[in-house]
């Protein structure tokens, strides 16, 4: 994860750096990350804290009234409403407040996260700047995905590829995308971070919370990420075994 948001934060273009820190910190589903709109966003100045307020439904906002995106007409969305469901397990608006520092698991080491910055600066939260809604559709957020973990493999003389059996022939490896790292991974990355907890913290997220985190509807969904990271506890000898 570390490599992935560095990478990711080392994008000059604004837009990828939200794609690849948002995700990963929101869990958000690929199909509601890119409607995210502008009345979703809160930021609290008396605590520095921005939060995501997002609804149990609302209409898309990424085309004009009456008319529905290229993602909602995939979805079978009738251009009367355009209506979206990011599935919050109570029925009601969940909130997520973004971060602004988080622990890398394997060194401990605590890092500075910007998603805060670009989120404030991208959007329209004011009337002084930004805009109101995504410009990106649901495939395109996966191209960057890929692209962040491309450059992320870089970083690291290629450790992701090799892990995966794809160690490139070509010269120009470096600027192929990874296929198999998916939105849908990073929400699975702040499930294992949330079940982990943070060094020295006396608890860590329950699979209730991090269902309510999450949108789950069925515990079991949920389950998973408890037992990837005690199977990786397991694996390496403890915490922090592998750096």
């Amino acid at each position: 994860m570390k490599e992935f948001i560095d990478a990711a934060e080392s994008f000059d273009e604004p837009l990828t750096r939200i794609v690849g820190s948002g995700l990963t910190w929101t869990g958000l589903r690929m199909f509601i990350f890119a409607h995210l709109h502008s009345d979703w966003l809160y930021y609290d100045d008396e605590v520095d804290v921005l939060k995501i307020l997002v609804p149990s439904d609302d209409r898309c906002h990424k085309s004009p009234p009456g008319e529905v995106c290229t993602d909602c007409r995939k979805r079978g969305r009738e251009p009367t409403g355009g209506e979206i469901n990011p599935k919050t397990p109570t029925g009601e608006r969940r909130v997520i407040e973004i971060p602004r520092e988080y622990q890398c698991y394997y060194t401990g080491e605590t890092r500075p996260l910007q998603l805060t910055e670009d989120l404030l600066g991208y959007f329209k939260v004011s009337n002084d700047y930004g805009r109101e809604t995504f410009p990106v559709l649901a495939g395109a957020l996966r191209e960057r995905v890929e692209k962040i973990a491309a450059r992320a493999d870089d970083r690291m003389d290629g450790k992701f590829r090799r892990e995966r059996g794809l160690t490139p022939k070509k010269v120009d490896w470096k600027d192929e995308p990874i296929p198999d790292v998916t939105p849908h991974d990073l929400r699975a990355t702040l499930g294992t971070q949330m079940y982990r907890g943070e060094e020295g913290a006396d608890d860590k997220a329950s699979l209730e919370q991090i269902a309510a985190e999450l949108g789950h509807k069925n515990i079991e969904t949920t389950r998973k990420y408890a037992d990837w990271t005690d199977e990786e506890v397991a694996g390496s000898g403890g915490r922090r075994a592998m750096k």
